[in-house]
């Protein structure tokens, strides 16, 4: 029971951080989406065990361009279908092939 608190009092702590940059400035908003997106790709990176900074570079160049340029229409929805499709590889390598080094028994 007192996991269960402790997880929702950092629940509404998270919830209350988010929407107090939301409301504050768009400056502090994509600050703040772009540190929780760094935590959890890192996160991430060392699931799968892997190592690099290109992964952090994308982000970057992501996070800038989709806050501060303006983007056609065309790329965006060239960015939506390649993750589109990218999504649809990764699950049929989960569930159909089993490739994915995280699911198998070591």
């Amino acid at each position: 029971m007192k996991e269960v608190i402790i997880r929702f009092l950092s629940g509404v702590l998270y919830v209350a951080i988010i929407f107090f940059t939301l409301f504050t400035s768009r400056e502090w908003f994509i600050g703040l989406l772009f540190i929780l997106a760094a935590f959890t790709l890192n996160e991430f990176l060392r699931l799968v065990k892997l190592k690099g900074l290109v992964a952090y570079l994308i982000l970057a160049f992501s996070f800038y361009f989709i806050s501060y340029k303006e983007i056609s229409a065309i790329i965006t929805l060239l960015l939506l279908c390649l993750t589109i499709i990218v999504n649809l590889f990764l699950f049929r390598d989960v569930m159909i092939l089993n490739k994915l080094r995280l699911f198998k028994k070591r």
